[in-house]
């Protein structure tokens, strides 16, 4: 009887511990899975970061070649707008110059009608 319920305490241990073993493998199983999870997500993560890293190397790339362009076209715009300054300039001081000319005229013309009276 003693042998006996020695006996059976040992199956139910033994039953016990295997109960214990199979928690302890489903749950190392688990923590396996989710490690794997993990990893793949960091995996993702660093490829995302490459990616976004390589487009944004792209659009500063972009945006300095824009900006030098529309520098270029800005330095271009502005030299065209001093010529044309410039030759207006040049324009409005002919126009002077031209009725300086034609007021000198007009002046001396009137001058030898003054003294011819």
């Amino acid at each position: 009887s003693l042998e006996a319920g020695v006996s059976a305490a040992g199956t139910k241990l033994d039953s016990r511990l295997a109960g214990f073993v199979e928690e302890c493998e489903l749950y190392r199983d688990g923590m396996t899975a989710e490690a794997q999870e993990c990893s793949d997500f960091a995996r993702r993560l660093v490829q995302h970061k490459g990616t976004l890293e390589a487009r944004w190397e792209t659009q500063a790339s972009e945006l300095l070649v824009a900006g030098a362009s529309l520098r270029r076209e800005l330095e271009a715009d502005a030299e065209a707008a001093a010529s044309a300054l410039d030759a207006a300039s040049e324009d409005a001081a002919a126009a002077a110059a031209r009725r300086s000319k034609a007021e000198a005229s007009r002046l001396t013309e009137r001058l030898q009608a003054q003294r011819e009276e």
